[in-house]
């Protein structure tokens, strides 16, 4: 008897879980996660700025290797703010969105990649 409920009671939260996919969010929990990703971005800019700054006394490719960790957290961290603002909007809208910030982010780490190659 326990486990058919344990089993209805799954199949329901795996049900639930599903539903929510690409739904919008609150314009204030959109805006509160916004927040916390440029938030999270800056202190990944900074941290990474640290490190640029330990290796500075180091090589030249040190101090080229750390300045381009200091760019992909940038555009990680872009990418991570442009993703929360897609959580506005809702479906198919959304999952654009997420499409679009994606390539975006990839298209960027392409060309910066193709940058450090050229030097």
């Amino acid at each position: 008897m326990n486990t058919k409920i344990l089993a209805v009671l799954l199949t329901a939260t795996s049900f639930a879980t599903f539903a929510g996919c690409n739904k919008a969010e609150a314009p204030a929990e959109t805006a509160a996660d916004v927040a916390d990703a440029r938030s999270d971005r800056a202190e990944n800019v900074a941290e990474a700025r640290d490190d640029a700054r330990d290796v500075i006394g180091s090589a030249a490719t040190n101090i080229t290797n750390a300045n381009q960790d200091i760019r992909e957290a940038r555009i990680e961290g872009d990418h991570k703010v442009a993703v929360e603002k897609c959580e506005s909007l809702a479906g198919d809208a959304q999952k654009a969105c997420k499409d679009s910030a994606d390539a975006t982010m990839e298209s960027v780490k392409a060309s910066l990649k193709a940058q450090m190659l050229t030097r």
